[in-house]
């Protein structure tokens, strides 16, 4: 069997320290539904992005839509981040 591994580390070009709050001692069920509901900020931005996906997969698969100009990206709070090249350095 033929196994192919891609041995590489990445630097990471997105701030991940401080992402992650520390863990609440909080019982699960102290907490108002609400937490978790999507406010309608976000659902505005939710709706916004699966337009998009749509949009992508209906111009992509669909024959009468191929000529249509779709927007790849959806910007996001790290979009400059990405878009930057990665510094990639082998591992073998």
């Amino acid at each position: 069997m033929l196994n192919m591994v891609q041995r590489f580390a990445a630097k990471d070009r997105i701030p991940s320290e401080n992402s992650f709050d520390e863990p609440s001692a909080e019982d699960i069920r102290d907490i108002p539904l609400y937490v978790y509901v999507p406010k309608a900020q976000e659902e505005d931005e939710l709706r916004s992005e699966l337009s998009v996906m749509v949009c992508r997969i209906m111009c992509r698969h669909i024959k009468c839509f191929k000529a249509v100009v779709v927007d790849e990206s959806i910007p996001h709070r790290y979009s400059r981040e990405s878009a930057w090249k990665s510094d990639i350095v082998g591992l073998s």
